[in-house]
């Protein structure tokens, strides 16, 4: 029996409470044909007439008279209770409205008119429970829909499709999913659709017509008619738009630095201490500090979204919500920073300058390269960050990419077994005793240490025995790098082209 069938079992009929028993099996017959059983199983409770729950553990008896409607004159006559059952998962203000309605039920000082209204909020109770229970089903199937079509937009989906996945009728379908969404499933499947050409048309390696394939669309006439209708221009003149009016959004400072070696302001960008530029005084929009405010970036509505590709759940699925906004270009963690640097390069249709870019730091490398070898030679050089708490090695990535790639660098073999960074004891740096050792911030327990914790802390290393015993603190080879917190440990195009001008500076001049 479901929800729709137990409600009109209860509307078509009166009820007068008669008792409570608690349920024992050898009592089970008793009131055959006046009794409703209620029942607890596993995580359910159930309400059941005798011929469903004959091997169940019964809770309570509840004993009453029911009287349906006659349907030829208008009086109400006394039935049997029977094929009645239904469960749903187990409530404690109904096992509680239940308790107390048995308690009642042994007092003789309880009027029976107050125990039928017991029962009747008892049967409220219930009735509330199951059409919750039918919503809450409802709406998750319209959710998982809804998520269908985020990831499978570009398969051919119609109403029938997305109808059945629901496991409702197709009209039923559309007037809930509307309800909910206030747009139809057609409608949200084509802005879908539509958000991801956005992103495609912005790389401009691809014909319109194959664009509109990719994304779902069988006709590129269908396409670019939905296009023009939700965008206000035409597919071919998005991509052909003046790049100077291009809304640019950067959701991490390494964005942010890529734009800024390539002479593009970002339009707004997550601002924070960690990465210090001028950007609000070169007029850019905070969308944030540590991450992006979603309601911020909904009034500034960006033409584009450039982030790092999301890692935990948390933030794929904030990204899934901003991909609602604009298209998101995402750079992946495995790309290195050139690759990084073009892609956002083809975004902002700044390739040339990028290539020009690229050729210029090559060559500055190169003249760096050569001319830190005849001062350093074979000598051991690593980046030890300072933090609230510990110490890190930075590995091959960000630094790492300028000093032991572009540069030619040594690096110990331990540092050469360190992807990112890591977090490093006393001991350890002892066993690795580079030549020379730069300094720099470490973001511990996802804190940046300010510049008096990072001076406290070197003051504490300069008075332990270990630290002093390093060989790049004996020869006073170490450099500092830690006043600008990640300016120059970013992995972008920019501060990897001030740390060049760094390096020089330490080991050259």
């Amino acid at each position: 029996m479901n929800e729709s069938t137990f409600t009109q079992y209860v509307n078509e009929r009166k009820f007068e409470f008669v008792r409570a028993i608690e349920g024992r099996k050898d009592r089970i017959d008793s009131y055959d044909g006046e009794s409703v059983y209620f029942v607890q199983k596993n995580e359910r409770q159930l309400i059941a007439t005798r011929e469903y729950v004959a091997d169940e553990d019964v809770l309570v008896q509840l004993v009453c008279k029911a009287y349906k409607k006659d349907q030829f004159e208008d009086v109400y006559i006394r039935e049997a209770i029977d094929n009645l059952y239904v469960e749903f998962p187990i409530n404690e203000v109904i096992t509680s409205k239940l308790e107390q309605l048995s308690i009642e039920s042994q007092n003789p000082e309880t009027q029976p008119f107050t125990l039928t209204c017991w029962f009747y909020e008892l049967l409220y109770l219930v009735l509330q429970q199951l059409n919750d229970q039918k919503k809450d089903s409802l709406q998750s199937r319209l959710a998982d829909t809804k998520t269908y079509i985020d990831q499978f937009y570009n398969v051919p989906l119609t109403r029938v499709d997305l109808a059945q996945r629901a496991g409702v009728n197709v009209d039923y379908f559309s007037r809930t999913f509307k309800a909910r969404y206030e747009e139809s499933p057609m409608s949200y499947l084509n802005r879908v659709r539509i958000t991801h050409a956005k992103s495609l048309l912005l790389k401009r390696n691809k014909t319109i017509r194959d664009i509109a394939f990719d994304v779902g669309f069988k006709d590129e006439f269908y396409f670019s008619r939905q296009f023009k209708r939700q965008i206000g221009r035409s597919p071919q003149s998005y991509m052909k738009r003046s790049i100077l009016s291009l809304k640019v959004a950067s959701l991490h400072h390494l964005v942010t630095g890529h734009l800024y070696a390539l002479n593009h302001l970002p339009h707004s960008a997550i601002m924070n201490h960690s990465y210090p530029l001028s950007l609000k005084e070169a007029g850019v929009v905070e969308i944030g500090q540590e991450s992006v405010d979603v309601d911020k970036l909904v009034t500034i509505q960006p033409d584009v979204v450039i982030q790092k590709a999301p890692m935990s759940d948390a933030v794929k699925t904030k990204s899934e919500l901003i991909n609602q906004i604009a298209p998101v270009v995402n750079l992946a963690y495995e790309g290195t920073w050139r690759e990084h640097f073009t892609q956002i390069a083809s975004v902002v249709d700044c390739d040339q300058r990028a290539q020009q870019w690229l050729e210029h730091y090559e060559h500055k490398a190169s003249s760096i390269r050569d001319s830190i070898k005849k001062y350093v030679g074979k000598e051991t050089v690593i980046v030890v960050g300072i933090g609230e708490v510990g110490c890190c090695l930075y590995g091959m990535r960000n630094m790492g990419a300028v000093m032991y790639d572009d540069l030619q660098m040594e690096a110990p073999e331990r540092i050469r077994k360190i992807a990112h960074i890591k977090e490093v004891t006393l001991e350890e740096l002892m066993e690795i005793n580079a030549d020379r050792i730069i300094l720099t911030v470490y973001r511990s327990h996802k804190r940046l240490p300010s510049q008096m914790t990072i001076v406290k802390h070197l003051q504490q290393l300069s008075q332990d025995e270990r630290w002093q015993s390093l060989k790049a603190v004996k020869n006073k080879q170490l450099y500092g790098l830690y006043d600008t917190k990640h300016l120059y440990t970013s992995y972008n195009a920019y501060s990897h082209n001030l740390l060049l001008n760094k390096l020089s500076e330490f080991f050259v001049t």
